[in-house]
């Protein structure tokens, strides 16, 4: 679940585009640190990632990485994101 602070002009237009439906994609800045690859399948699984940002995007690289849901909270919004496994990580 990750949460948007809603005192921010930016994060009040996200809002709006997410209930919307006019986005629901999520880029996922990482910084890997520790990867395993499993040699038959070729699958790297990451062990430790350093996160740096996670932005709403019309586009997500990953097609799964998507808002599956808009909560609302008494500060801040909670999105809910899809409890994908994708190549060993939970998107």
């Amino acid at each position: 679940m990750g949460k948007v602070n809603l005192a921010v002009a930016r994060a009040r237009k996200a809002l709006s585009l997410l209930r919307q439906g006019a986005v629901d994609g999520l880029s996922i800045g990482f910084r890997m640190q520790r990867a395993v690859t499993d040699r038959q399948s070729g699958v790297r699984k990451l062990l430790e990632i350093d996160l740096w940002e996670i932005s709403v995007v019309t586009f997500p690289m990953l097609t799964q990485a998507r808002v599956d849901a808009v909560k609302r909270a008494s500060r801040s919004l909670n999105l809910v994101v899809r409890g994908r496994e994708v190549n060993g990580a939970r998107v």
